[in-house]
């Protein structure tokens, strides 16, 4: 390209300005010779050019594939996405009716346990009653005796046959008697 510019500048410019007009053979030889020299200059300029046309073309191929894959990905994205809605819906679904059935247990276990308490404190009242009598009545009957006793009365009898303390004392006052 250089040499180019120096021929037409330094040799047919000058020759152009001395010229009258006629076109001679040195002319000729320097047209000849800048297009010898424009070939030579336009022959890498259009390889360039050509590698840099293939060169878009290649880059616009792979930003196509590119364009494909992310496409390809996105696609996967979102079916994985729904998949993953999916299950957290489901998962969801599945606490609800755990916690649902976690509160029914813990009803019923509370009615139970008040249940059974009811049931105990009822058992504990009527053996609670079944002691206090089976201890008092003979001890009231131990009291009569020995008020009777008292009075000058020894023909009375308490007959218990238990074999605990409160027998024991019924048999002694009975001898007594």
């Amino acid at each position: 390209y250089h040499q180019f510019v120096s021929v037409f500048e330094n040799e047919l410019l000058p020759l152009l300005e001395t010229e009258t007009g006629a076109i001679t053979q040195e002319m000729k030889d320097l047209d000849e010779k800048l297009d010898t020299l424009r070939d030579l200059t336009l022959e890498p300029i259009l390889k360039i050019v050509a590698a840099h046309e293939e060169e878009s073309y290649q880059a616009s191929e792979l930003m196509k594939k590119v364009r494909e894959l992310d496409e390809e990905i996105d696609g996967v994205r979102d079916n994985l996405d729904e998949s993953v809605a999916a299950i957290v819906v489901s998962l969801e679904g599945e606490m609800t009716e755990a916690d649902e059935h976690f509160d029914s247990i813990a009803k019923l276990t509370i009615r139970w346990a008040i249940i059974i308490a009811l049931f105990g404190v009822v058992v504990s009242i009527i053996l609670a009653i079944i002691i206090v009598r089976a201890i008092t009545g003979p001890v009231n009957q131990a009291v009569t005796m020995i008020k009777e006793i008292g009075s000058g009365h020894l023909d009375m009898r308490l007959n218990l046959d238990s074999a605990d303390e409160i027998g024991q004392m019924a048999q002694t006052m009975d001898q007594f008697a």
